[in-house]
């Protein structure tokens, strides 16, 4: 039996990861991709990333709520630059596993999404 992968108020939660455009990574949680990622390029989103707009959606993970987002955001965090590559590659990326998943609804088309990572490439 599948467990549930909601949050303490029962929405699906993920951990992102974004290339900014200096190329360094930045690393949240959120229940809605879409508009996340979207805040971020409004310049509202993390301070970190306000001044390296705009930002690539490159790595979603589904994950079962709030507080193991949290800690599976604090490891990706800890990790080197190579090894957050390889994880941005790796099938546990819902963005190159074609599933296109934020909240139920579908990535939004206008998301900066590298076209080589987009699931019609």
């Amino acid at each position: 039996m599948k467990q549930k992968t909601e949050s303490e108020d029962g929405k699906i939660a993920f951990v992102y990861m974004l290339e900014c455009s200096d190329g360094t990574f930045y690393t949240g949680w959120t229940t809605d991709a879409d508009r996340r990622v979207k805040i971020h390029n409004r310049g509202q989103g993390a301070k970190y990333t306000r001044s390296r707009l705009p930002v690539t959606l490159v790595y979603l993970e589904r994950n079962r709520g709030k507080s193991e987002c949290l800690r599976r955001e604090a490891a990706i965090k800890k990790l080197r630059r190579s090894q957050k590559k390889k994880l941005i590659c790796s099938a546990s990326n819902l963005l190159l596993a074609g599933r296109k998943e934020s909240g139920g609804k579908g990535l939004d088309p206008e998301l900066r999404i590298p076209s080589g990572m987009r699931s019609s490439d």
